[in-house]
């Protein structure tokens, strides 16, 4: 509803006026018709892609200190030391002793509040102290679609930033591992970079970076 075009950018007829919207040219930018969808757009806009995110952040933050408290699955990081680097071993092994120490202090999960309870599905797969990344994941979905959809359709612009974005993703989860089982860590980290090589392979196709007898492989 936002992204109008010129469809006589050279001025060749004698009409006045020339701006339809781009995802239908049916649709005279600036009219009535127009006004009304982007009143609607915009209140959908705030009720998704930031109502929605900040419905769940105040959902999470109320129950912060129980979450980030609570226990987690030993089965889900039984081997988290084995991902780690050797050098890390012995820390890892003191870290253990210190979780010891403190499990009088952490709360079972059985023992968290009914609200707590029934948002789980927006902090049971993450570790506590990463209680909000639902937030996080919800606008990665978002910058990846709509926002990247609004940038300069069907440029090298619009390539170039879905490619970034992509790297910065992949950075983010495979610095932070998120996740309490580690092989959603991989998963996840694995993802970005399907997500990445889709982006960099349209990138190559859409400015012919290689021979046109590449584009079968580069598309697969």
């Amino acid at each position: 509803m936002y992204v109008c075009i010129n469809i006589d950018p050279n001025h060749e007829d004698n009409a006045d006026y020339d701006w339809y919207l781009s995802a239908d040219t049916n649709i005279e930018c600036f009219s009535p018709y127009w006004y009304k969808g982007v009143i609607y757009a915009s209140l959908m806009i705030i009720i998704y892609p930031i109502g929605i995110p900040l419905m769940y952040l105040r959902l999470l933050y109320g129950c912060k200190d129980e979450l980030i408290s609570r226990s987690v699955d030993s089965n889900s990081i039984a081997n988290s030391g084995s991902t780690s680097n050797n050098s890390n071993d012995s820390s890892y092994s003191n870290d253990s002793n210190k979780d010891d120490d403190d499990d009088d202090d952490k709360i079972d999960n059985k023992q968290l509040s009914i609200a707590a309870l029934r948002i789980s599905f927006l902090w049971e797969p993450y570790e506590p102290k990463y209680w909000y990344w639902e937030i996080i994941e919800c606008y990665r979905r978002i910058s990846l679609t709509a926002v990247l959809s609004m940038v300069s359709p069907g440029s090298s612009s619009q390539s170039v930033l879905s490619v970034l974005l992509s790297l910065l993703f992949i950075k983010m989860y495979g610095y932070y591992q998120p996740y309490e089982a580690d092989t959603d860590d991989i998963i996840a980290e694995v993802g970005q970079f399907q997500i990445y090589f889709t982006y960099f392979g349209a990138l190559i196709l859409q400015n012919s970076l290689l021979h046109s007898s590449l584009n079968n492989t580069v598309g697969k």
